[in-house]
């Protein structure tokens, strides 16, 4: 496991540079940004994207689900899905766009 990095402009970054910094340093994307989805619709997805889908949430339910699904999500990871949609309720992949 990489040690996480720090972008002190990170907030500033265009999401085209986000995808050439995970693509190039073999990173995960997680996000709630639905342009990463459209993206992977319209281009692909050479990076991975882990879309979050829970709307207003409060930090320890997030964990919660992350917690219960997370061997799943990385089963799903490790076995080629580019794009993954979490949801509360439901957890979708898309792979081999």
């Amino acid at each position: 496991m990489q040690p996480p990095r720090d972008f002190s402009d990170g907030h500033l970054l265009n999401d085209e540079e986000i995808a050439r910094i995970a693509k190039l340093e073999d990173l995960i994307i997680i996000t709630k940004d639905l342009d990463f989805f459209d993206n992977y619709l319209i281009k692909g997805s050479p990076p991975k994207v882990l879309l979050l889908q829970f709307g207003n949430i409060g930090n320890q339910q997030l964990l919660s689900l992350f917690d219960a699904n997370l061997e799943k999500i990385h089963i799903l990871l490790n076995g080629g899905a580019e794009m993954i949609l979490f949801s509360r309720d439901r957890i979708a992949e898309y792979s081999g766009n």
